[in-house]
């Protein structure tokens, strides 16, 4: 992943979201993560382990995707989530900076 001046986040790599499908087919070239979105976001961090994914928005707010065995999400349970999502329980509180272990 990569985290451009201008606020947009990039990836490639296996097992991507990419126009309402999952592919797990290695793209070679990079793609704009906003395309989930039919709204603009903006991002200021993130952090990526091999299966899963978060995003800081420049809002504060802090989302979550990829493999979600033990919860590790955030989202109340062991779901895997292929595209983005809020993590409800973090909204009362701005975030900065986020990493994987």
């Amino acid at each position: 992943m990569a985290l451009s001046t201008d606020g947009n986040v990039w990836f490639w790599g296996e097992y991507l979201y990419h126009e309402d499908t999952i592919t797990s087919i290695p793209e070679t070239s990079p793609i704009l993560l906003n395309s989930f979105s039919q709204n603009p976001i903006f991002f200021c961090n993130f952090a990526a382990s091999w299966d899963y994914s978060f995003l800081v928005l420049t809002t504060g707010e802090i989302m979550s995707f990829g493999a979600g065995e033990n919860g590790r999400l955030g989202h109340g349970n062991a779901e895997s989530v292929f595209r983005p999502q809020i993590i409800e329980s973090m909204s009362k509180i701005l975030v900065k900076s986020v990493s994987c272990g």
